[in-house]
């Protein structure tokens, strides 16, 4: 780099700072705003200047800024007018980290809310709370009450303890500093089944028929990030496929490169051809889907495709026009498939 420099605003918060601790104290000790000296060998121009937007140390070692003072200078000048710059797009880091914790909150206690309903829609508070002598026995008889509803409970419970640790994930992995990425083998069979099974209460209730192939393929993926990812893409399947059909997921291994792929083919809600890469950017929500009242947050698919690439891997969809119909009240639908491929 020909130069290196510290900006600081005018009540003294730091902005940026690139110049080795060292150089710059040995900088100041010289009490200097604009000097000429050496430092380890090598010779160094230094000026120091403010206004009305803060202060800036500019050090150089840039033949045209040894030679001149006034080149020195005026770069420090054009570094100082961008300081209101560099405040905004501080302030807008600062306040969009702020809405991404708030949101992260808001869902942690949204979906801790929902465990805590099944949890008493199993076992009522009363009775939860009550723990005088026999207490287990009254907790199991509740249970033995209807055992089916108590079941789909712990399902749903488990569901949202996992939606709770991906919301956990996708924040360490999207918007961390230094995400932990640990790419090890899995069964790509396995992993997709630890998904698919806490959606079954959801995909049985719309008479969704989930057809799963076989594979004893492994892949080389962070488990954290991938499983999130696969959540998000089961979840928005669950969201607009059409009720009594199937969704049907297989595997294809192509036999030159190797690569590993993994289809996800159903009937769901029309994707318009200027979609089929609008529904991967976050905050959008496709038009067929707002028609239909099913339009969600926009971030399911975004936050698929994102993670995704922690894993080598990427997703699209291939819609099939030729199969779109109406079914009712204006609800289009057509054969679309999501399809994941390992690079």
């Amino acid at each position: 780099m020909s130069f290196y420099y510290k900006l600081e605003t005018t009540d003294g918060c730091l902005l940026v700072n690139n110049i080795e601790r060292e150089l710059l104290e040995h900088f100041n000790s010289l009490k200097a705003e604009s000097v000429k000296f050496s430092y380890n060998k090598v010779s160094y121009r230094a000026v120091r200047v403010s206004n009305q937007f803060g202060v800036v140390t500019l050090i150089s070692a840039n033949d045209a800024m040894l030679k001149s003072s006034k080149v020195a200078r005026a770069k420090a000048e054009m570094l100082l007018d961008g300081i209101p710059s560099v405040q905004e797009a501080h302030r807008k880091a600062k306040e969009e980290a702020k809405q991404h914790v708030n949101r992260l909150i808001h869902n942690l206690v949204t979906l801790n809310g929902h465990i805590i309903q099944e949890v008493y829609s199993i076992i009522p508070q009363e009775v939860m709370q009550d723990k005088r002598a026999g207490w287990k026995n009254r907790i199991k008889e509740q249970v033995a009450e209807d055992p089916y509803d108590a079941g789909l409970s712990l399902v749903n419970i488990a569901k949202n303890t996992l939606k709770m640790k991906a919301e956990i994930d996708v924040y360490n992995a999207l918007l961390s500093e230094h995400p932990k990425i640990a790419l090890r083998n899995h069964s790509i069979h396995r992993v997709l089944m630890n998904i698919v099974y806490v959606f079954f209460p959801e995909f049985t209730d719309k008479g969704i028929r989930v057809e799963v192939a076989e594979s004893n393929d492994t892949v080389y993926i962070d488990y954290e990030t991938f499983q999130v990812a696969v959540y998000h893409l089961i979840e928005n399947s669950v969201k607009y496929i059409k009720p009594d059909s199937r969704l049907v997921i297989c595997f294809d291994k192509n036999t030159e490169t190797k690569k590993l792929s993994i289809s996800f083919k159903m009937v769901s809600l029309v994707i318009n051809p200027d979609e089929v890469d609008k529904i991967f950017i976050e905050g959008y929500s496709g038009v067929m889907a707002k028609k239909s009242n099913r339009a969600g947050s926009g971030i399911g698919m975004y936050r698929a495709k994102t993670l995704l690439k922690h894993n080598n891997a990427s997703l699209k969809v291939k819609p099939n026009y030729e199969t779109a119909h109406e079914v009712m009240l204006g609800r289009k639908y057509q054969e679309n498939e999501f399809v994941i491929e390992f690079l």
